[in-house]
């Protein structure tokens, strides 16, 4: 709840245009965090499998240099791109390497299925880095000073993280090929959904007036309320997907759909008022379509919980899916979002978008369990 606080008192705080800027520096975070989540994937599946926790330690030292060296490369060509100020957009990109480490720790656990301990890793590492943003956010206002903050907090959260999983917070030895190999195609697919999750609000930035694409990035908000309130069910059932073979993905998905059904009902409903208590009367267009925004993150967690699916399985075909969405995404944005001009028109491309994620995947799973040899 506290990243979402970030979001609400960032929209008030700076208004549609500045909190455009903030919008995208965090949807570059989120996309920048994806490594972490490919490393706690990878840790997971190879302990629920009966893997060696000391197998798995050394993986963090030699990701987190990679990742961070990619993503201070690409910090001047994101801020001419998406015309943001550089000294924020660098330290986003230092912040990816605590978060990568915060993944090791988080897998262990996620792994050996001791979910209270998990549990309290997320809410740590959430009041460090999202508590420590907030509180500068409240005092200075300004975005250099806020991902300074959420840089010092990340780096708190994966030294407590590691210290509850009883594992170092680095590893020093070699990694073997076949860790390697699965960690890099973890990697791949889950930046091509976080690619997908965040990329509408750098589309809205780029193709719609900036006021509209503060407004949007407003609503997202909504969108990740209802795509991250079931991430639960996703991190609870995935040590047996892959010691299973996949089984109780059905029962999964319709907790999914339901706990997103009731956020869209809840939107619709409380929407009208709700919103421009929080954000203020600045998003009118939001708040008439919170239901909208609430059914985007909906379908988005459906197809998060496919895409893990496929995780489990060690499919090499999961990260070419997820590519597909964001060509459709893309398409759908700069053709119909860019026409109709307004946010609720690209919310409804990351509805179709998504939707036609979850079925993709859901007819890839199917594919792959007929030509499978009967046991």
């Amino acid at each position: 709840m506290l990243a979402y606080a970030v979001n609400v008192v960032g929209a008030r705080f700076l208004g549609p245009a500045g909190y455009s800027v903030l919008g995208a520096l965090l949807a570059v975070l989120l996309i920048g965090s994806v490594v972490g989540q490919a490393v706690q994937a990878v840790v997971a599946r190879r302990i629920a499998l009966g893997g060696d926790v000391g197998d798995l330690e050394h993986l963090g030292t030699r990701t987190v240099v990679i990742v961070a060296v990619v993503a201070i490369a690409l910090t001047p060509v994101l801020a001419w791109v998406l015309h943001l100020p550089l000294l924020p957009l660098l330290l986003v990109a230092l912040t990816t390497a605590p978060l990568t480490l915060i993944g090791i720790g988080q897998g262990v656990t996620q792994g050996e299925r001791r979910f209270g301990v998990l549990a309290g890793q997320y809410a740590v590492a959430a009041l460090l880095r999202a508590g420590a943003t907030l509180a500068v956010l409240v005092a200075h206002g300004d975005v250099t000073s806020v991902m300074l903050a959420g840089l010092v907090g990340g780096l708190l959260g994966a030294v407590v993280v590691a210290r509850m999983a009883g594992v170092p917070l680095l590893g020093f030895g070699a990694v073997d090929r076949p860790l390697a190999v699965e960690t890099a195609r973890a990697a791949h697919a889950l930046v091509a959904m976080f690619v997908f999750t965040s990329i509408d609000v750098l589309l809205a930035r780029a193709l719609l007036e900036p006021g509209e694409a503060g407004r949007y990035a407003a609503g997202t908000i909504i969108t990740k309320v209802a795509f991250w309130l079931p991430q639960a069910v996703t991190v609870a059932v995935f040590p047996s997907l892959a010691a299973s073979g996949g089984r109780g993905l059905r029962a999964a998905l319709a907790l999914v759909a339901g706990l997103g059904g009731a956020v869209v009902v809840g939107a619709w409903v409380a929407g009208g008022w709700a919103v421009p208590l929080l954000l203020g009367g600045s998003y009118d267009v939001v708040a008439q379509s919170a239901a909208v925004f609430a059914l985007a993150g909906t379908m988005q967690s459906i197809a998060y919980l496919v895409l893990y699916d496929r995780l489990a399985a060690d499919d090499p075909r999961a990260a070419l899916l997820v590519w597909g969405g964001v060509a459709l995404l893309g398409v759908l944005v700069a053709t119909v979002g860019r026409s109709a001009g307004t946010p609720v028109a690209v919310s409804w491309c990351v509805v179709v978008s998504a939707a036609a994620l979850a079925v993709a995947g859901g007819w890839l799973r199917s594919r792959t369990r007929a030509t499978q040899p009967a046991a």
